[in-house]
């Protein structure tokens, strides 16, 4: 899986538990350890953990193991 449909499927998992602000930068040439940054909010601490939980599954499920959370 390329870097731009890991992206991808980081926004839809998200998207898919209603995450709020969804932004994506792109930093490649700025970083030397990630080409993206997504960031979104949601609306309580039990909110935020389900979309952490919700894009670590969903990497896994596309062949990215995440090195941490």
């Amino acid at each position: 899986m390329d870097v731009d449909q890991l992206k991808d499927v980081i926004v839809d998992a998200l998207e898919e538990r209603k995450g709020r602000d969804i932004v994506t930068l792109d930093v490649r040439g700025m970083s030397g350890v990630t080409d993206y940054m997504v960031v979104c909010s949601g609306t309580s601490s039990r909110h935020v953990k389900s979309l952490a939980d919700n894009v670590w599954i969903e990497a896994k499920k596309h062949g990215a193991t995440p090195l941490g959370m």
